[in-house]
């Protein structure tokens, strides 16, 4: 009985695998991919698409004295953080557009980078993070605590309209730009 399973298993296996991978056909190849979101791109890397989101929730649960009555219960639930994005690639060009579901709504990122100098030298266009400290360049999926410290987020200025001329290298990192308010903000003053 367990040799006739080895044949089945190793005919099962080979199937599962010719069938992942890359669609082939007249055009560019499509590589298609799921962890994350959902992504796709060309096999040439000149084209690119990706969506996806995060929904974090946060639950909190008290009871003492800063209740209003006695007996009632401080707990709630609530979005902390939700968010819709995609981004892509066109050639030597990316774009990148985020939409806040928390609150009323307000888009966190819309934004345009040339990418033909490389990863030392990136232009980037419009809606964008201005890159102020350490805390700023990475992500809220990856931080530690709930909330960014209390020195980068007094200094924060968020999202906002502008132009960056920024880069890498394994050494150092760099941003230079001009700001102004976010596309959702009233006002219409410029700050550098």
């Amino acid at each position: 009985m367990k040799v006739k399973l080895i044949p089945l298993a190793l005919v099962t296996a080979l199937a599962a695998q010719a069938q992942a991978g890359t669609v082939t056909s007249d055009g560019a190849d499509i590589i298609i991919k799921t962890k994350g979101g959902f992504e796709a791109k060309t096999a040439d890397g000149d084209y690119e698409f990706k969506i996806g989101g995060r929904i974090q929730l946060d639950y909190n649960s008290y009871d003492g004295v800063i209740n209003k009555e006695e007996g009632e219960t401080g707990s709630d639930l609530f979005l902390r953080r939700g968010r819709i994005e995609m981004k892509g690639k066109v050639k030597d060009w990316a774009y990148e557009a985020s939409y806040n579901l928390t609150d009323s709504g307000s888009i966190d990122q819309l934004n345009t980078t040339y990418l033909g100098w490389g990863k030392t030298a990136l232009l980037t266009f419009g809606q964008q993070k201005e890159n102020i400290g350490l805390e700023d360049t990475g992500s809220s999926k990856w931080t530690t605590a709930m909330e960014r410290s209390l020195p980068a987020s007094a200094f924060d200025t968020g999202n906002t309209v502008g132009v960056k001329f920024h880069g890498a290298t394994d050494f150092i990192t760099y941003n230079l730009g001009v700001f102004k308010s976010a596309i959702d903000a009233d006002d219409n003053s410029l700050d550098t």
